[in-house]
């Protein structure tokens, strides 16, 4: 865990993460005095819209096409077939997202009063579609595409200063949002080939349906999780205001952050976990182990960081207007030690064992209750209900995977399970 290939994606996908969310935060008090409670609660929500983009277009190939070229690394087979498929793949799916988003646009009164807006962060989802992370991941090269991506984001953090000066400019906001996707898929599919040495070759329709195929429990189980991560800001703001929206993404924000230290720790462990499950249920198993007491603590870490915290951020960051964020931050900052537990349990070892059916029966049970719950409680309760029903809804998830595992007999004994 501390050297080596694991370290080296670690350090990388904590880059990605400071350019993805911490850099974000420098500006985050400029945008709240900037854009007013209903402005960032109008950008909350379109930004919420634009990573259901991102949710279709990533679909599950940033687990399921790391797996696919671990395991033929492994055996030392090329991986160009790899990458043609899921590339085209994810265009596909590109193409899907627009025409989603055209129809939305033009049916939907309150999507076309702000049409420009949506399809300017879309150039982002777009950007973000031909990124191939998961190609470096599965490499262990990481820092060839990290270092691009976070100078992108370090740059379009300070031109926001520079340029957006009012609430009339969340035009200019959203396209400092996009534009670095955009850099950085371009430096990523020329780096994959100088390199990595890795050839593009164009599939059939076959293989890339093959490569949907794949990962479509994967996608549905993502699907569900941005039910109650970015879905959540979508209902607030479709039963209640944009004020609402607005007091919920200002939490929102700090917790995506503190959860966002989770992420790269488990997307850097991923490909050791996936070579590791070639060798059986025993050897996942005792991996996972060593996982949880890692993970465990740096949830229990981050829980206690922004419980603490939150006064502090609503005195130097949130301010008299967000004044109710800081409570609601601090019943959301349960969430990171949720979300550590049920990543050693879900991603590090369900979807290395192929369980990736049972994995998203959790998660889309999860998020069909999230938005159960979460429309019983908005009317009466706005911004809270979205909260109470995402951190309820988290815990359960943890319960649900290891019910999953225990009957699948991963853990509790018995013999190595089917893949389903």
């Amino acid at each position: 865990m501390t050297r080596g290939k694991v370290a080296r994606n670690a350090i990388s996908l904590y880059g990605l993460h400071g350019a993805s969310y911490l850099l974000p935060l420098i500006a985050f008090p400029y945008l709240l005095s900037i854009l007013g409670l209903d402005g960032f609660g109008l950008y909350g929500f379109i930004l919420a819209v634009a990573r259901y983009g991102i949710l279709i277009t990533d679909w599950g190939f940033g687990f399921t096409a790391t797996r696919a070229i671990s395991e033929r690394r492994v055996k030392g087979e090329e991986v160009g077939t790899i990458y043609g498929a899921t590339t085209v793949a994810r265009l596909l799916l590109l193409v899907a997202a627009a025409v989603a988003l055209a129809v939305l646009t033009i049916a939907v009164e309150q999507f076309r009063k702000d049409a420009g807006l949506y399809w300017i962060a879309f150039v982002g989802v777009a950007g973000s579609a031909m990124f191939p992370l998961w190609l470096f991941q599965a490499f262990h090269r990481l820092p060839l595409v990290i270092g691009v991506n976070v100078a992108a984001r370090a740059v379009a953090v300070g031109l926001l200063f520079v340029l957006a000066k009012d609430a009339g400019d969340l035009n200019i906001v959203l396209w400092l949002w996009s534009a670095p996707w955009v850099v950085t898929a371009i430096a990523a599919m020329v780096l994959a080939k100088i390199s990595l040495d890795v050839s593009f070759v164009m599939p059939g329709l076959r293989g890339a349906w093959a490569a949907l195929v794949d990962g479509r429990h994967v996608f549905v189980s993502n699907a569900a999780i941005t039910l109650y991560t970015a879905g959540n800001a979508v209902v607030l703001g479709l039963i209640s205001t944009e004020a609402e929206v607005g007091l919920y993404v200002a939490a929102e924000t700090i917790v995506i952050a503190l959860v966002g230290l989770i992420g790269p720790l488990g997307q850097a462990v991923f490909p050791r976990s996936a070579e590791i499950a070639t060798q059986g249920k025993e050897a996942a198993v005792r991996h996972a182990k060593r996982l949880l007491p890692v993970f465990g603590g740096v949830g229990v870490a981050l829980t206690v960081a922004g419980v603490l915290l939150a006064p502090v951020l609503g005195t130097l960051v949130f301010g008299d207007e967000f004044e109710e964020s800081v409570r609601l931050l601090q019943l959301m900052s349960l969430i990171p030690l949720s979300v550590a537990l049920g990543s050693v349990l879900g991603q590090q070892l369900m979807i290395p064992l192929k369980l990736d059916r049972r994995f998203s029966t959790v998660i889309v049970i999860a998020g069909v209750f999230n938005v159960c719950l979460a429309v019983a409680l908005v009317p009466s309760l706005g911004a809270w209900g979205t909260a109470i029903a995402v951190t309820i809804t988290e815990a359960l998830i943890v319960v649900g995977l290891a019910v999953q595992l225990r009957l699948a007999r991963v853990i509790g004994g018995g013999p190595t399970p089917t893949p389903a």
